[in-house]
């Protein structure tokens, strides 16, 4: 990842605790707890920074390309969030991330291409700051997650393709800003960790590198950018 990108999440949160002066914070509605239940629904895209150490060694392998691979590649999200408040501070949902990356390569062996996507489904918890025209929240949750591969060699126009599983942690913190009274701005920063295990072909067979199975364990860290619409 380049330098601003490494800054923007800092930037995002730096301005979020600027937003939250104490008298921000003072002017909280004071709405009863039973006025104080909503019901939220967020939807979005964003971009992440993927680690995946044993994918960089895979497509290096084949690739053979002249320089050396990045640790982080970029990969696009697109998020879909419900979410109910269960106290005055507290909301609990459901967070669906559809995460997809595809990098083509020229080695020494030919073009290459690569690509997956994956399904990020979690079970979250939030802890919720709500002030007059903005909620901030930070949180995060749990999952199984499964995601498939593609390789394809365009050189030969050979193809092949798997799948991994397992499980997964996602934290993050995010700022709604009100438009009116139901539709918001959403913005936020979030950090994953999965270790969905080895790729398996159409046969069973795990996909393999250097004589060590290639799997799909990896870290982001990433921003999105949606809506939310309150009820």
């Amino acid at each position: 990842m380049s330098g601003r990108s490494r800054l923007l999440p800092l930037l995002i949160i730096g301005l979020a605790i600027a937003w939250l002066t104490p008298e921000r914070l003072s002017a909280q509605d004071q709405t009863t707890a039973a006025d104080s239940r909503v019901v939220q629904i967020s939807a979005g895209m964003g971009i992440d920074g993927v680690r995946a150490k044993s994918m960089t060694d895979w497509m290096t392998e084949e690739a053979k390309p002249a320089d050396q691979l990045g640790l982080f590649a970029t990969a696009i999200e697109f998020f879909v969030t419900p979410e109910v408040q269960v106290g005055e501070n507290w909301s609990i949902g459901v967070d669906y991330s559809y995460l997809f990356s595809s990098r083509t390569i020229d080695g020494s062996t030919g073009r290459w291409t690569f690509a997956y996507q994956a399904h990020l489904p979690i079970a979250q918890v939030h802890y919720l700051l709500r002030g007059t025209g903005y909620w901030l929240k930070a949180g995060g949750g749990i999952g199984y997650w499964w995601a498939n591969l593609q390789e394809q060699y365009v050189t030969l126009g050979s193809e092949r393709d798997g799948t991994a599983s397992g499980p997964g942690l996602k934290l993050d913190v995010v700022a709604n800003t009100a438009f009116d009274d139901h539709l918001f701005g959403s913005i936020g920063v979030e950090f994953r960790a999965g270790v969905l295990g080895t790729f398996k072909d159409r046969n069973g067979s795990a996909i393999q590198s250097l004589g060590s199975d290639v799997n799909l364990n990896f870290i982001s860290a990433g921003v999105k950018f949606g809506l939310m619409y309150q009820f």
